[in-house]
């Protein structure tokens, strides 16, 4: 199944942050408290101004963004979780 969002809406893969263990070999889980999410680019659609001029995209498929962790709707597609959110909500891009 294909999924294209409408009206300035970001398909995110969240990716899961992972259990780390230092360099001294001390375990620091996951925490529950981080108050962002990160995750890749999927699908993104055009939105529009107040003119009703399409406006392009300034994120693009396959970039890895950063987003607060609350923000925007998660979705079920096949079995897997997304989350739609509209792109002004994304803080920026990591490179």
């Amino acid at each position: 199944m294909i999924f294209q969002p409408i009206g300035g809406r970001v398909l995110i893969k969240e990716e899961k942050e992972q259990n780390k263990t230092t360099a001294s070999g001390l375990f620091v889980p996951e925490t529950k408290d981080v108050e962002y999410g990160f995750g890749k680019v999927i699908s993104i659609s055009n939105s529009r101004n107040n003119s009703g001029e399409e406006i392009p995209p300034r994120v693009h498929i396959g970039d890895s963004v950063l987003f607060p962790k609350f923000s925007g709707s998660i979705v079920k597609i096949e079995n897997e979780e997304f989350t739609l959110i509209d792109e002004e909500e994304i803080w920026g891009i990591l490179e």
